[in-house]
């Protein structure tokens, strides 16, 4: 059923409360629409143009930068952070990338060094192109030029014109999400660059998009990635996360979300020097026992090194006032993430910038299952199985289109890629997207392009999970305390477990892919 999504309905939206507080301004919350012209029935958002042809129209509480330099300008939306200089705002760090932007690429290379959550769009003459943080985090989709009378609109998620232009979702698309509810699953992305809409795409990490063609150009990796040893990778990243923490607890107040795995525990580590200035929290989930070791081993570690720990409580049904408000803001929003974003707002009121592990799965290989004839070579079928969830026409189509177009070589291995431009570009954007309702931002020290490709550049046996050894390295380097407590032990697989979930995984993907081709 289509939305309305351009409905601001004053007199009924006042009406909310979540603790207290009116839930108006939680509509579309951290989303901007840019096109020919500005978006309407939008009030009190904020109005930015770009030159004379783009139009920016933004969420009141989305930060929006813009610096000029002659005939050239660089616009901001969200923030960056500079973790050479942590006291640098955003329009001090937008001046120093005017100054070293002579090309796409060189200005695409200025930005390797930082971090934040961010979407830079440049300008100069009549020339402007559009590209996002790392992991694309701060997520952007587009129009096919040539399916809306010739005009580009870019925006934080498809569902954000779709009303405006008057599109329906794409049949395959909605067949694909339904058959993944109707069996139980309540995971589901848009693979590829896909969007529920066929006339919308998703801008990927790695590219930019020419604002005045409309076309997708991928600018990395366009060298081969040198191979760094790993004392060396460990020298590098001991001195960049913890700039990273520095440069973002400067600017918010930051809280971090911390499990018992190895992700959070690491930037816990890297957090020693700022420690006081953060919060830590944990959540916990409706089905999880009050013994869950995501909650036992954070309260112990924290209560062993002296921290507050708080643990937020999750109810089992969004209300109905935050419930319309949360499915109208992000179009096909994954449900049970509504309760966990419901209690965060409930208890910190948006006034934190979460801080959390994710994306780190792009560097410990993941993906592995150790099946080397399935994993060296992937086929569109594997990899949908693997890490969609399911061999559907809509997903198999859209990974066939992504591995064709993406590199073969260069010194990231295939499934590396993949997790960083489908794991992180599409599922995590598209949940952190969901979640900026309840926080005043997200932060993921991660999400660096120094930080990626110095883990990246390490041989895979020192990166890759479960052993994670340069990830104990940099921990026992950066706060050795913080390993008072064991890494995920609920989670640990003998060799023989692990024997068994791969061949459980192959009898499933043999008969599922039998059963596909046998359809299709």
């Amino acid at each position: 059923m289509q939305k309305n999504f351009f409905n601001t309905d004053k007199s009924r939206a006042t009406r909310y409360h979540v603790s207290g507080k009116h839930l108006e301004s939680l509509l579309y919350r951290g989303q901007f629409i840019l096109g020919p012209v500005f978006a309407d029935n939008l009030d009190g958002w904020q109005k930015l143009s770009i030159g004379t042809a783009l139009k920016i129209t933004a969420h009141p509480e989305l930060s929006l930068c813009q610096r000029f330099d002659g005939s050239r300008s660089l616009t901001l939306i969200g923030y960056l952070l500079d973790p050479e200089h942590p006291l640098a705002k955003d329009s001090d760090i937008l001046d120093e990338l005017l100054g070293r932007y002579s090309s796409i690429q060189a200005l695409v290379d200025a930005t390797f060094r930082l971090g934040g959550r961010w979407l830079l769009i440049a300008q100069q003459g009549n020339h402007g192109f559009l590209f996002n943080d790392p992991m694309g985090l701060r997520q952007a989709f587009y129009t096919d030029k040539e399916c809306t009378d010739g005009n580009l609109w870019v925006m934080s998620q498809a569902g954000m014109v779709a009303e405006r232009l008057g599109l329906t979702m794409d049949p395959l698309a909605r067949d694909y999400v339904k058959r993944r509810l109707s069996k139980g699953h309540t995971e589901y992305m848009w693979p590829g660059s896909s969007s529920p809409f066929r006339e919308i795409r998703h801008l990927l990490p790695n590219h930019y998009l020419d604002l005045g063609t409309g076309r997708c150009h991928r600018f990395w990796p366009n060298e081969p990635l040198v191979p760094i040893t790993f004392d060396e990778a460990v020298e590098r990243l001991t001195k960049r996360l913890p700039q990273l923490v520095e440069a973002a607890a400067n600017r918010f107040e930051l809280v971090l979300g911390i499990t018992a795995g190895i992700d959070s525990r690491l930037v816990l580590a890297a957090s020693k020097s700022m420690h006081q200035q953060l919060s830590f929290v944990s959540v916990r989930q409706v089905r999880m026992q009050a013994d869950h070791a995501d909650l036992m081993i954070p309260a112990n570690l924290l209560r062993k090194l002296e921290l507050p720990h708080e643990v937020i409580h999750v109810q089992t049904r969004m209300s109905d006032a935050f419930r319309e408000v949360y499915d109208k803001s992000v179009f096909l929003a994954h449900a049970h993430y509504g309760p966990d974003a419901e209690a965060l707002l409930g208890h910190f009121g948006r006034t934190k910038v979460a801080v959390t592990g994710s994306g780190s799965e792009i560097c410990r290989a993941d993906m592995r299952l150790g099946i080397p004839f399935l994993e060296n070579k992937p086929s569109p079928e594997f990899l949908a199985m693997v890490d969609i969830g399911g061999l559907h026409p809509f997903t198999i189509q859209n990974v066939q289109a992504w591995c064709a177009a993406a590199p073969h070589g260069g010194g990231i291995e295939f499934l590396d890629l993949y997790e960083w431009e489908q794991g992180s570009g599409n599922w995590l954007a598209m949940t952190q997207l969901e979640f900026s309702i309840a926080w005043r931002d997200i932060f993921t020290p991660f999400n660096c392009r120094d930080v990626l490709i110095s883990l990246l550049a390490v041989p895979k046996p020192y990166r890759a999970s479960p052993d994670c050894r340069i990830y104990h390295e940099l921990i026992s380097r950066l706060w050795p305390e913080v390993m008072y407590e064991p890494i995920n032990p609920h989670k640990n697989q003998t060799r023989g477990k692990r024997h068994f979930q791969s061949i459980k995984f192959l009898a499933r993907y043999g008969l599922a892919r039998a059963l596909y081709w046998g359809r299709h």
